[in-house]
């Protein structure tokens, strides 16, 4: 009696095992932990300071990427008080 090569059945068997398990794996990961939706923005229970001069006038800047403008830019804005303003942010930061 001549026995046949069932190995080739075997492999398709487990490979086509395999493919359901990650098939599977990859829809419980998309359904259950929500993988493939937007990411919600994290809120922040800090409340936000009122923009004072100093923060206005940071944030007027040109919108050029010449040297020139990007220098004028750094020559009027004043960093004096910077250490001050991150000082205020660690203590802020420490008392959540």
């Amino acid at each position: 009696m001549k026995s046949k090569n069932y190995g080739f059945v075997h492999i398709l068997v487990v490979l086509g095992f395999l493919a359901f398990v990650v098939i599977a794996i990859a829809i419980l990961g998309f359904t259950k932990h929500g993988l493939g939706q937007g990411q919600t923005p994290a809120t922040s229970s800090v409340p936000v300071a009122a923009q004072d001069k100093d923060t206005k006038a940071i944030e007027n800047v040109s919108n050029s990427d010449e040297v020139g403008p990007i220098q004028k830019d750094l020559n009027n804005t004043n960093f004096s008080t910077l250490d001050q303003d991150v000082l205020g942010v660690k203590t802020a930061a420490d008392k959540l």
